[in-house]
């Protein structure tokens, strides 16, 4: 799939990657998805330029990135990302928000940002306007079923190959409105029953395209068909 080709000759395929877009939001239970990345990396390095550009636009100076989990590859691509990792305990969690703090990082199956924390500690990081983002590629499993009716979530990363039993390959980058218009680009849209590539030119806020692709389109297709 080349995505320079004439908008005409690529409709059927538009289609159905808006719809894995949709259905991957339907998974989640978030808003808005991305499909451009095409590895476990890629999709790191994606969601923390996320967090950093979110924000550098609200001129805040915040590079700390709290981890509750042991994800190495999250390490590595902080260091690319201007962050700093400091690895805690859920214990811990609440003794280190403060002013620097940019976002929290979970990796646990099926865990939602409720019983990561307590009400008041859950309350408290939404005051301070800290990015809640779970790194879900290594699940194997992701059901909505397990979350809440409001999820509390801001960014989450999903590797579709593994919902889809197609191997690993598709990764959705997951957010609420409050994150969306950061997510990279191209993402498919639907404007006056046409569908087209939404490019960073149209998305100002969008931390840009991740490689010179719309994603891994084979497997998206796969992913597609198995769903």
């Amino acid at each position: 799939f080349n995505p320079y080709l004439p908008e005409s000759t690529t409709q059927g395929l538009l289609e159905c990657i808006q719809e894995m877009q949709t259905m991957s939001c339907s998974m989640s239970g978030l808003n808005a998805a991305s499909l451009v990345s095409l590895s476990t990396s890629q999709a790191i390095f994606g969601c923390l330029s996320m967090i950093n550009k979110y924000h550098m636009i609200k001129k805040r100076s915040r590079n700390t990135l709290l981890l509750c989990a042991d994800l190495p590859q999250v390490v590595e691509a902080a260091v690319y990302s201007n962050l700093q990792v400091k690895k805690i305990s859920q214990d811990q969690l609440e003794q280190n928000l403060d002013s620097t703090v940019a976002a929290i990082i979970v990796d646990i199956p099926n865990l939602t940002a409720d019983e990561f924390v307590s009400e008041s500690t859950l309350k408290l990081i939404h005051e301070m306007d800290i990015i809640i983002y779970m790194e879900g590629s290594g699940q194997y499993f992701y059901s909505l079923k397990s979350m809440p009716e409001n999820v509390s979530f801001d960014l989450l990363n999903l590797d579709l190959g593994h919902q889809c039993e197609t191997g690993s390959g598709v990764y959705a980058m997951l957010s609420n409105d409050k994150m969306k218009n950061y997510l990279p680009t191209p993402r498919v849209q639907l404007k006056e029953n046409r569908f087209s590539l939404q490019t960073h030119q149209q998305s100002p806020f969008s931390i840009g395209p991740l490689n010179t692709g719309v994603g891994n389109i084979e497997k998206i297709l796969r992913c597609y068909v198995q769903l």
